[in-house]
């Protein structure tokens, strides 16, 4: 397990990292000396994370500017890596977007993008960096999967399957990479305090402290100490995994019932 700040350098690739979770994972490893392969869609701003992060903590970050929804997206950072002589020890997949509507009611390319970010990149990125920790017989990766694994309600449909998907291929690779010495673990958060959940402060704090939301740095450390103790899965929080066996029995008739009282997936336009 790494140190505070481990003299030998390990080179960390983080997907989603210019914001939220993914800069939050950046400078938790930054801070453990970690050298760090920075991607994200937004050029300019994974730019100045890079560089804020290399003159902070004295380390080499090598930004990405990368649409991992694109066709061979995952090829093409591996492509990188390789170019760039870059022995990538850890992978954090950690790039997503939430979809909360009824299917027919999602662009066709929103759809296929979702499917793409959430499924087949994170697959091809943890086949051919795995592939290549397994030669070495030395690696981590980390998968961010969701509470709403366990949810597939209307609404939620595409999104909690992808990352149901993310989950059960995780805890697949855990067990197929656990005699060659490669830890792979999935982090389940439920809401992260994020500018993906569009709260007030009033509500946003109330949320916070009654636990039924995270901050950003807090369950980044929770998915770090679990990564390099190589755990299959975790989900932080306590409140989240008192709620997990309630949502796992939640019949569907009484979530089909709120969902026609509350008219909730009616008022939302994308």
């Amino acid at each position: 397990m790494y140190t505070e700040r481990n003299k030998e350098k390990r080179t960390v690739l983080i997907t989603g990292a210019g914001s939220g979770i993914g800069l939050e994972y950046a400078k938790n490893l930054a801070n453990r000396n970690c050298d760090l392969v920075l991607v994200d869609i937004q050029e300019q701003k994974i730019i100045d994370v890079a560089d804020s992060l290399s003159k902070e903590f004295h380390i080499s970050t090598f930004p990405v500017c990368l649409d991992l929804t694109a066709d061979k997206a995952a090829e093409t950072l591996f492509d990188f890596c390789q170019t760039k002589d870059l022995q990538i020890d850890i992978l954090i997949s950690n790039a997503g977007f939430l979809i909360f509507n009824e299917i027919d009611r999602i662009s066709n390319a929103r759809v296929r993008n979702l499917i793409r970010l959430q499924v087949e990149t994170p697959t091809m990125l943890c086949k051919l960096f795995g592939s290549e920790m397994k030669k070495r017989r030395f690696g981590y990766i980390l998968v961010t999967s969701s509470l709403s694994a366990w949810m597939p309600y209307p609404g939620l449909m595409m999104y909690s399957s992808t990352k149901r998907y993310l989950k059960d291929f995780t805890k697949a690779l855990h067990y197929e990479m656990v005699d060659y010495n490669v830890g792979v673990t999935a982090i389940c958060p439920g809401a992260v305090n994020t500018p993906l959940y569009n709260l007030s402060d009033r509500y946003r704090k109330i949320a916070l402290n009654t636990g039924i939301m995270m901050n950003a740095d807090k369950l980044a450390a929770k998915g770090i100490k679990a990564m390099f103790r190589k755990r299959v899965k975790i989900i932080p929080g306590l409140l989240n995994k008192i709620a997990l066996p309630l949502i796992v029995i939640c019949p569907m008739w009484l979530i089909q019932f709120i969902k026609r009282k509350t008219k909730i997936l009616d008022k939302i336009t994308v």
